[in-house]
């Protein structure tokens, strides 16, 4: 269950550039992948290992042990809006 949370917390900046992301899945999936890659106000960057100001606050050697690493945490979170 906390797996899922830990993903979903990280796929709800969607919500901004895809209001309806559920209903674009594969249409938009591109886009979507760019959005979280480029959206600063998501530790989301923390956990991919991308520098940025805001990971001052965030301390990502604390990660969940429910990944392997930032590849594994990346798949986890793109299967929730494209389908393979």
């Amino acid at each position: 269950y906390m797996r899922h949370l830990f993903g979903y917390i990280h796929i709800n900046p969607l919500e901004i550039e895809f209001p309806n992301w559920e209903d674009q899945i594969n249409n938009s999936s591109v886009n979507m992948k760019k959005f979280l890659e480029s959206y600063r106000y998501s530790s989301y960057l923390d956990y991919l290992g991308k520098d940025r100001i805001e990971k001052n606050i965030i301390n990502p050697e604390n990660f969940p042990d429910y990944f392997l690493n930032s590849q594994s945490f990346r798949d986890f979170v793109e299967s929730y809006f494209i389908e393979e």
